[in-house]
């Protein structure tokens, strides 16, 4: 997707920006679009949402506004987006059927994959976020959609097609249920507004130390072990030869814990919410990403071997 230098000159003027000099793609979600627009009064990010910007979305952007404002206030040691206002007073618009918001550009290096003292760091980051966050609460109830997720895999066992991908969900999805049913009856630990998405594509790195945090597109009310899952899942950090993805755990939490000492329930419930999670990102695997992803039926016989790993890690007697 591309911005005009036209739609570039008349977002700034309702954003009162100033002289537009140039316009750029930043990065691609996999729903959404990331413009860098430089102007005569500096540099800001122009975020498009996807084209079915619904009360989903809606809600996600409302609880995000509210937790910049709020690190904001509470002086978070690290940069997050702050949302500027236009001439109407709001914060969203519209360009070629999209709603978009802009904020100013956060200096900083994306990395493809992290370092020890770089995954540690961002460790510290979440730990120092849960601290500050835990004290705003909201009324959300977007993580407990075990019921939504359980009706999807009863289609799933319905559907009709030679798809490779399509054989290899329906033949795990009994068992992909009776997971569901199981993380449905769990009694979850005390609920935050979790990042959700809290990586290393999503850090951004100066002098190989945390600064800024981005894409907050998530957010939701969520277990902390949710948080803490799905980051030591997606940061892209090598774990060196003979050690597995327990060390990886082993060290994220140990960094984390210097700043936020977990419970033992908490960290029973790390590996549960992780698997509720990718019981969720294999939904969207098979029914959203076909124009994302290269190779799906590879992508998602990955989510299920993680599925499975995370279903033994889970102490099934000590989380009911």
């Amino acid at each position: 997707m591309k911005l005009t230098k036209k739609e570039a000159k008349k977002i700034a003027k309702d954003y009162n920006l100033g002289v537009v000099l140039s316009i750029k793609a930043l990065h691609g979600g996999y729903v959404s679009y990331s413009f860098l627009l430089k102007t005569e009064k500096g540099k800001f990010v122009i975020h498009l949402y996807p084209k079915n910007y619904g009360p989903w979305h809606e809600k996600r952007t409302d609880l995000k506004f509210k937790v910049f404002e709020y690190l904001k206030k509470k002086k978070f040691p690290y940069e997050v987006p702050h949302a500027i206002k236009n001439n109407k007073g709001g914060y969203l618009s519209s360009v070629k059927g999209r709603k978009f918001w802009i904020y100013n550009f956060i200096e900083g290096e994306i990395k493809k994959e992290v370092t020890l003292k770089e995954f540690k760091e961002i460790a510290k980051a979440l730990a120092l976020y849960h601290n500050m966050i835990e004290s705003l609460t909201e009324k959300d109830t977007a993580f407990f959609h075990h019921d939504w997720l359980i009706s999807e895999y009863e289609k799933f066992k319905k559907l009709n097609g030679n798809k490779k991908e399509v054989k290899i969900v329906q033949e795990n999805s009994e068992y992909i249920i009776n997971l569901l049913q199981k993380l449905k009856r769990i009694k979850y630990s005390k609920m935050i507004l979790a990042h959700s998405d809290f990586n290393n594509g999503n850090m951004l790195f100066r002098n190989n130390k945390v600064y800024g945090i981005i894409d907050f597109n998530n957010i939701k009310m969520a277990p902390i072990p949710y948080d803490i899952g799905v980051a030591v899942f997606r940061i892209r950090y090598k774990v060196p030869k003979n050690k597995g993805d327990k060390e990886k755990m082993k060290i994220f939490l140990k960094a984390y814990e210097k700043i936020r000492p977990l419970k033992n329930r908490e960290k029973e419930l790390i590996f549960p919410c992780l698997l509720f999670e990718n019981c969720g990102a294999l939904r969207w695997a098979l029914t959203e990403s076909e124009k994302y992803l290269k190779d799906m039926p590879q992508q998602i016989s990955i989510l299920i071997k993680c599925i499975k790993y995370e279903d033994k890690q889970t102490n099934w007697e000590r989380v009911r």
